[in-house]
């Protein structure tokens, strides 16, 4: 009776300590930081960086109003960018979320100052900030942030860049530290959606 008692608080353990995410996956065409963090380069030259630690934006109180990503830009191009929100979707499927305007999810100074700042971005430069996307409830599988580059002088599309992500594992693992410096196996990151411990 008590080892039936022990495995059922073990069950409810896990099941309570199971979060959801968006969790970077590791790729032939990007670099696998963390497990929240990948870095892709169109042949251009031109580098998107995506961060999703839903510990980064706690303190913002989004809730599930928004999903944010902390991008970071650097033009490694020939051409000056035209960088905004509009750059940007998540793309899961044939399903598009798209990026919203910080004052469409509360009518805060914070969240409009740490959103990505929109304008040319010069060969060279670099930017960095917030794009908040349509909430990502639920499990939609693979999910890519897509970044149209558009050339800022002539308005014209020269490319993009796909950044991979998993949407909607259950947690039920840790990565030790090890782990933590090298990406895990697909399959370990598909099936069991690994995250570190808060």
């Amino acid at each position: 009776m008590l080892a039936i008692a022990a495995l059922a608080a073990g069950a409810l353990a896990t099941t309570a300590c199971a979060r959801r995410a968006l969790v970077a996956l590791p790729s032939t065409a990007s670099a696998w930081i963390d497990p929240f963090t990948a870095r892709a380069t169109s042949q251009g030259g031109v580098t998107v960086e995506a961060s999703t630690d839903e510990r980064r934006f706690a303190w913002l109180g989004l809730g599930e109003r928004a999903t944010p990503v902390l991008v970071r830009v650097a033009n490694g191009g020939d051409v000056p960018l035209d960088v905004s929100r509009a750059t940007f979707e998540l793309v899961a499927g044939t399903a598009r979320f798209g990026a919203i305007p910080p004052d469409q999810i509360a009518p805060r100074a914070d969240l409009r100052r740490r959103e990505l700042r929109s304008g040319a971005l010069e060969p060279g430069k670099s930017r960095s900030g917030i794009v908040y996307f349509e909430p990502v409830v639920g499990d939609w599988g693979f999910v890519k942030l897509r970044a149209s580059l558009v050339d800022a002088s002539s308005a014209a599309l020269v490319g993009s860049v796909d950044v991979p992500f998993s949407s909607g594992r259950e947690v039920r693992c840790t990565l030790d530290d090890a782990a933590r410096r090298d990406p895990p196996v697909p399959e370990t990151f598909l099936v069991r959606g690994c995250l570190p411990p808060l």
